[in-house]
């Protein structure tokens, strides 16, 4: 299997745009991440890319308490 990237990594994420998401979220890539197209309404996919790009702060929060 692939490794499976961290989306709470701040790093990672940062090369990532909420555009990039959204394509993933709605067409899927490899085997390992099914398209949701047809599934969710755009604007629900659009609010899970805007959710994944909190992760890695909100990682940050957990880690320093």
């Amino acid at each position: 299997y692939p490794k499976i990237r961290d989306l709470t990594d701040a790093t990672f994420m940062a090369t990532l745009s909420v555009d990039s998401l959204v394509h993933v979220i709605r067409h899927g890539k490899g085997k390992d991440m099914r398209p949701f197209e047809g599934k969710l309404k755009d604007a629900e996919i659009l609010a899970i890319a805007q959710y994944v790009r909190t992760l890695p702060a909100s990682k940050a929060a957990r880690t320093e308490d």
